[in-house]
């Protein structure tokens, strides 16, 4: 059964176009396939490290990997050479967003230097964009990566980094307007969102550090005085906790 399975997905990926769907078989293994994924996924990886031209192909790739038994190590390896050697705004998101999953100590300032390496504010809002949602899902969860960057510091080096390119005076205010069909902005806003969200329902002092530190380095001066507010409602709620 593996190698039929094994068969198809090769055939559909050798004849993938740029747009459009492929046929079943990669779609049914990343969405249904879990009793494979670990048996699939080291033979797989060989069309991981080629290039791919369909970003729909590679995000069920990566969800079949992410989800399997293959090693973190292994992950970031090929991450860190797709994410530093694509300039593409289509497909180096999504190498980020992988490599954040298994490797944040390195993948979080590789990503702030290619931010910094860019001249075109919109180019940089594009990635960031792309980006977290890559790592937080949107709303089809395809690509999801690992979870290792799901700690305090993490997570308040993301918010930072994303505060700074996903500015929230520039956000989609939908309140209040009706039936919408939300876009990359919306969830891009909903996962930037879900970073401070962490920080601020995780106990312990740490958090509460970390809400502090962003209420000082938050790159909004207007917000600043806003995540102090977090900071200090966490500390009273911790204390009730702790009463």
């Amino acid at each position: 059964v593996l190698d039929i399975i094994l068969r198809e997905i090769r055939h559909e990926l050798s004849t993938e176009m740029p747009e459009g769907e492929s046929n079943y078989a990669l779609y049914d293994v990343s969405w249904h396939g879990d009793w494979i994924w670990d048996q699939i996924a080291p033979a797989l990886l060989p069309e991981l490290r080629a290039k791919r031209v369909n970003t729909r192909n590679l995000n069920y790739l990566l969800a079949i990997i992410n989800r399997s038994s293959v090693d973190d190590g292994t992950i970031a390896a090929m991450a860190s050479r797709k994410a530093n050697a694509t300039r593409n705004l289509t497909f180096s998101p999504i190498w980020f967003a992988t490599w954040v999953g298994v490797d944040p100590d390195a993948a979080i300032p590789a990503l702030a230097a290619r931010f910094a390496g860019m001249d075109d504010p919109a180019e940089q809002t594009k990635l960031a964009l792309t980006f977290i949602v890559a790592l937080l899902d949107g709303r089809s969860q395809e690509g999801r990566a690992r979870q290792t960057f799901r700690t305090v510091e993490h997570m308040k080096s993301l918010y930072l980094l994303m505060a700074r390119y996903i500015r929230q005076k520039d956000d989609i205010q939908r309140a209040g307007k009706g039936v919408y069909s939300p876009g990359l902005r919306d969830d891009a806003q909903d996962a930037r969102n879900a970073l401070i969200a962490f920080i601020r329902e995780t106990p312990g002092k740490p958090a509460f550090l970390a809400l502090l530190e962003m209420a000082r380095a938050h790159p909004d001066q207007e917000s600043r005085p806003w995540m102090g507010f977090h900071a200090k409602s966490k500390a009273a709620a911790d204390a009730d906790i702790d009463a």
